[in-house]
């Protein structure tokens, strides 16, 4: 029998969807009550090249530092493990601040590989 027959697919489908909605709530909140502060006070070349240059380091003391993987796939991923990358998703409100740089940085510290 197939993933499809016993039902497997269905519900890994359902629980992807909602750990999606789980990582872009953080982002949906914050933004709601930042944006002005971040519209006025983030968006100007000094604070762009700080965001770059922070995430820079930031990638190269988690490939040097990161902790043990705990989930290698996305079928072991959690809601908690979710919401944890979803915050970290934030961070990419801030102008310079990769969304994809922010995302895998919040999973490997989180123990995803």
């Amino acid at each position: 029998m197939d993933n499809w027959s016993k039902g497997k697919v269905g519900f890994r489908g359902l629980q992807g969807c909602v750990l999606l909605g789980l990582t872009t709530l953080p982002a949906l909140i914050i933004g709601k009550f930042a944006y002005t502060y971040i519209k006025g006070y983030l968006f100007n070349p000094t604070s762009v090249a700080i965001a770059l240059a922070v995430g820079a380091f930031g990638i190269l003391a988690v490939e040097r530092w990161r902790p043990k993987t705990k989930s290698d796939s996305l079928d072991a991923i959690y809601w908690p493990q979710a919401l944890y990358i979803g915050f970290f998703q934030c961070l990419a409100m801030w102008p310079g601040v990769s969304r994809a740089g922010a995302t895998i940085i919040g999973g490997l510290i989180n123990g995803l590989d």
